[in-house]
């Protein structure tokens, strides 16, 4: 089986990109590969060295695409780095890889930023009729907030890539159900995000990352990390640690990541946290990881979500972190006992310091530590999430595939014996398969 994969790859940097990157030599274990990107010349070495990458412009030949038995398009809320992907998509269809459910940054990116208000109208009347059409317009005469500030679930404006294409995979059951009431038809299959690396000595490698910065093994440390936004809760998680500091909990909580739309030094102040706190800005993915063993516990929090899920959760699953997650959307979907989630109301403050005291408890770290992992290891291993993909690749290319809720669909028909009744089977033939 040949595969045309459309991806954003570094040195484009995002979420995505990694996420590409780390599978890619799995998959092509189990499938033939090619590249289709933007990019000039790729960072990373394995692909220009085994792969053959293309421009992206080079699909529109029918040449080329004629070579492949399918193509799988990677579509996130960024536009810069997705908008080519996007349009070879809706020229030729294909798998729909949806990071983000909601993609309505990307929409106003591509429409209103561009001031083309009428195609953002139009867009929206689309995907959520005519009340889309109208929250459109009270947001451009300037009679709401933008949409996709808090409503970003409501409005996700995916539909005309849901309609678009062949299948979809998403990374959530949450995100799955989402898509499905778009369009309940499509083929939609649920792979969790992969998990790179299993740290079986956690312990050892989190005080030799911490040696490594410059922190004393004794001193707890709480990350937090990526493109750190207000709405993964940065404010809120400095409230938290103040209340913490107020009880003579000593720490060091070290941001890593680039920070947008936060006055950090103003609040850091404000907080009284200006010797505990540590920014790093953009890292390298050396000491991006370097800080994330080093962490006794994550924050993961973020509110509103845009349905996505968090590659650098997994990450940090396999070195054994407890991390804390709102309660909302994806997240809501990991076992308790694994995350640690985080009510997005007026308890959040209060969820974050019991969840610390909680888990700073002699011994506590390390059990869960195990059990984290042990977890991780089970459910989020790249070789398992290989397998996955090219199994669905093939069912589609062959027509095998039968959706999650076609098997429970059957499953109720067998349970009330109802394969008994020719006339029922006939009409629902019909159905399933006009």
């Amino acid at each position: 089986m040949r595969v045309a994969f459309f991806s954003p790859l570094n040195p484009s940097r995002s979420g995505i990109s990694d996420f590409s990157e780390e599978l890619l030599p799995y998959i092509c274990k189990r499938a033939d590969v090619d590249i289709f990107t933007s990019e000039d010349r790729l960072e990373n070495s394995w692909i220009n060295d085994n792969l053959d990458v293309y421009k992206i412009e080079q699909y529109d030949s029918d040449e080329i695409r004629k070579q492949y038995d399918l193509a799988v398009f990677h579509m996130g809320n960024n536009y810069k780095l997705h908008y080519k992907i996007a349009e070879t998509f809706m020229k030729y269809g294909g798998i729909l890889e949806l990071h983000d459910v909601a993609l309505h940054h990307y929409l106003a990116e591509e429409t209103i930023v561009r001031n083309d208000n009428e195609k953002y109208l139009a867009t929206m009347e689309y995907c959520h009729g005519r009340k889309g059409k109208e929250a459109a317009r009270n947001f451009l005469d300037g009679r709401s907030e933008p949409l996709w500030e808090k409503q970003s679930l409501k409005y996700t404006v995916n539909k005309k890539f849901v309609d678009r294409a062949q299948a979809i995979i998403t990374h959530s059951d949450f995100a799955k159900q989402l898509v499905k009431g778009e369009n309940w038809n499509k083929k939609v299959k649920t792979i969790p995000l992969h998990t790179v690396r299993f740290y079986d000595d956690f312990e050892k490698e989190k005080i030799e990352s911490k040696l490594q910065l410059g922190i004393d093994k004794e001193v707890l440390v709480f990350g937090a990390f990526g493109n750190l936004s207000p709405n993964k809760r940065i404010e809120p998680i400095l409230k938290a640690l103040y209340q913490l500091k107020k009880r003579n909990l000593k720490f060091r909580f070290c941001i890593v990541g680039e920070i947008r739309d936060i006055d950090i030094k103003k609040v850091i102040k404000e907080y009284d946290l200006v010797d505990e706190v540590v920014i790093t800005g953009f890292t390298s993915i050396d000491v991006f990881d370097t800080y994330m063993s080093a962490c006794d516990i994550a924050f993961n929090l973020r509110y509103p979500t845009q349905g996505e899920t968090s590659a650098s959760l997994h990450r940090l699953l396999g070195m054994g972190k407890p991390v804390l997650v709102t309660d909302i959307g994806a997240f809501q979907e990991y076992p308790d006992d694994i995350v640690f989630k985080v009510r997005y109301d007026e308890n959040e403050i209060d969820d974050i310091v019991g969840h610390i005291l909680a888990l700073t408890k002699n011994g506590m770290l390390e059990e869960k530590g195990k059990q984290i992992v042990s977890y991780a290891r089970e459910h989020y291993s790249l070789e398992h999430n290989a397998d996955e993909y090219v199994k669905f690749f093939e069912n589609i290319v062959t027509g095998n595939y039968k959706d999650d809720n076609m098997e429970e669909l059957l499953d109720k028909i067998m349970e009330l014996q109802l394969f008994k009744n020719d006339q029922y089977i006939n009409h629902l033939a019909d159905k399933l398969f006009s």
